[in-house]
């Protein structure tokens, strides 16, 4: 048996490259996990920045909101006023024209009847 390790060589050699392999795939699994750390750091700063942001322009949609409404309120009331001075105006012109038609017939009248003696 010359040349053959002793059977507790070949134990102690397993063990030792067991250890090892086990001592890379921890390594390996440490790497990962930091990795997947990191990206759920990456992710969550994101997320944070996101609402901040999507809370941002809400508020400012609201601003504009609120704005329109305000907007919409003075035409509103800038095309009642307008209508309701188109009909003042209208009565005015129509009590202006009735005497003014009133007189421009009789003084028909009056030219006709000279002019037809």
């Amino acid at each position: 048996m010359v040349g053959q390790p002793f059977p507790f060589q070949s134990g102690v050699a397993l063990e030792l490259g067991l250890y090892r392999r086990l001592q890379q795939h921890t390594e390996v699994a440490q790497m990962l996990l930091t990795s997947k750390e990191e990206r759920l750091r990456t992710l969550n700063n994101q997320l944070q920045l996101s609402q901040r942001l999507y809370a941002e322009a809400t508020q400012r949609l609201q601003a504009v909101e609120a704005t329109n409404t305000r907007q919409d309120a003075t035409i509103d009331a800038l095309s009642k006023a307008y209508a309701q001075a188109q009909q003042q105006a209208a009565k005015r012109r129509w009590q202006v024209l009735t005497p003014a038609t009133g007189l421009a017939a009789v003084a028909g009248l009056l030219v006709g009847a000279l002019v037809l003696r």
